[in-house]
């Protein structure tokens, strides 16, 4: 099974990502748009895992969440990987509101790579995708014409395991289960 941690969004916030992938169509042609339903900011790609494995990260994630208090998050900007002169992923970034992300993803990490189910290759860089292989020609884009980003806040509660299973269509995603932030602020 391909796997990975994630969190969802409240409608706000994805109605903020959609507005600001209408927006950049008008300057960009991009071979793949995100879809509503597969927006997400990723914690951490585990890959293939069996189906022990599975169990194994989900006991670990219930193990976290429990710990761990909700957190806030804002959108913050347009970026670009690996840059905005020859971009392969257009995405938006985001800025804790409130301490949580970082250590969320680092604890949950510490403990999934301690049992042997998750290597961090790079450094984590949270960002929502908005859209995959933009058009060459459309870029470098100016700077005036990226969309402003409406600092949209939420509160992060619950963090996810989805299933990816790979299509000539696109992934499906399929939630394995959902966990609750229940910890105490510190």
């Amino acid at each position: 099974m391909r796997l990975f941690t994630a969190i969802q969004f409240n409608e706000e916030t994805i109605q903020e990502l959609l507005r600001l992938q209408r927006e950049l169509k008008r300057n960009v042609k991009c071979r793949k748009w995100q879809t509503p339903h597969h927006m997400h900011l990723t914690l951490h790609f585990l890959g293939e895992l069996s189906r022990q494995q599975s169990e194994l990260v989900q006991q670990e994630m219930e193990a976290v969440a429990t710990t761990s208090p909700a957190f806030s998050l804002r959108l913050a900007k347009i970026g670009a990987f690996p840059n905005l002169t020859w971009p392969r992923v257009l995405w938006a970034g985001v800025q804790e509101q409130t301490p949580g992300l970082y250590d969320l993803q680092k604890t949950l990490a510490a403990r999934l790579a301690h049992l042997g189910l998750y290597k961090e290759e790079k450094r984590y860089r949270p960002h929502i995708t908005l859209a995959r292989e933009p058009d060459a020609a459309s870029f470098p884009l100016p700077m005036e014409k990226l969309p402003c980003v409406q600092a949209i806040a939420w509160t992060v509660q619950e963090i996810a395991l989805f299933h990816s299973t790979l299509t000539p269509q696109g992934p499906i995603y399929h939630i394995l289960g959902t966990y609750p932030l229940t910890g105490m602020q510190s």
